[in-house]
C-alpha cells in the first residue's frame, strides 16, 4: 500500500479472517494464508530507512578508521559498494605513503596525520556517493532524467560527434575513473532536484 496507512482489513488488530478475505480478493494467486502467516502480517508495521552520514571517518583519538560500507553505505542501487570500498583502500595507501617519514634509516608513519588526511578527502567522496544514490529524481522530472540519459547514451556512440556530449551518469560510474565528486558536479542540476526534499537530522556527538 502507499504511505504509512495500510488498508483497514490489514491494519493492526484486524480480524485474521477479514484479512484473509481481503488477501484472497486483492491477491488471488496467493490462495489461503495460514493463521501464523496472517498473524505475522497483521503485527508488522511500515518501516523507515535512514542513512547515517559521518563528518569524519576516523576517531579523534586516532585509534580507528571507517571505510567501505561502514563509512558510506550505498544501498546497492548504483552497484558501487565494492568500488567505493576499493577506492577507500587506494586512498588510504596514498595517505600512508604521504605521511611516512624516514628517521634514523627506518620508516615511521604519522598515523594521526594519515587518518586526518584520509577523512579530509574521503568524506567528500562519501557525500557525493550518497547524492548520486538519490538519482533519478522522483516524479515527472525523473522520467525526463532517464530520457536524457538514454539520449546521451545514443549520442556518445555516434562517430565524430559523441566526444562533444557528456557520458551518462551510470557509464561514468561504471566505466571510468572519474571521482564521485566530479560526477556530482557534472550532474548538479539533477542532484539538486533529487535531494531537495530530503530531510536531514543532525546528531551532536556525546562529549
Amino acid at each position: 500500500w502507499k504511505g504509512t496507512d495500510p488498508p483497514p482489513a490489514l491494519a493492526e488488530g484486524s480480524d485474521p479472517a477479514v484479512a484473509n478475505s481481503a488477501i484472497e480478493k486483492l491477491f488471488p494467486q496467493f490462495g489461503t494464508s495460514s493463521p501464523a502467516a496472517l498473524q505475522q502480517l497483521l503485527s508488522q508495521r511500515p518501516s523507515e530507512v535512514r542513512t547515517v552520514r559521518c563528518n569524519r571517518y576516523h576517531s579523534s583519538a586516532g585509534g580507528a578508521l571507517l571505510l567501505g560500507d561502514a563509512a558510506h553505505s550505498t544501498g546497492g542501487a548504483l552497484g558501487q559498494g565494492a568500488n567505493s570500498a576499493l577506492q577507500d583502500v587506494v586512498q588510504l595507501a596514498r595517505c600512508l605513503e604521504k605521511c611516512t617519514l624516514e628517521r634514523s634509516g627506518e620508516a615511521e608513519v604519522d598515523m594521526p596525520a594519515v587518518l586526518k588526511e584520509f577523512s579530509s578527502t574521503q568524506v567528500a567522496e562519501g557525500l557525493a556517493l550518497f547524492q548520486l544514490l538519490q538519482l533519478p529524481p522522483k516524479g515527472p522530472s525523473g522520467l525526463f532524467y532517464q530520457f536524457v540519459q538514454l539520449l546521451l547514451g545514443a549520442l556518445i556512440n555516434i562517430p565524430g560527434v559523441g566526444r562533444f556530449f557528456p557520458k551518462p551518469t551510470q557509464i561514468m560510474l561504471s566505466q571510468s575513473l572519474t571521482s564521485f565528486s566530479e560526477i556530482v558536479h557534472k550532474n548538479q542540476f539533477w542532484i539538486n532536484m533529487a535531494t531537495k526534499n530530503i530531510r536531514v537530522i543532525h546528531y551532536e556527538p556525546e562529549q
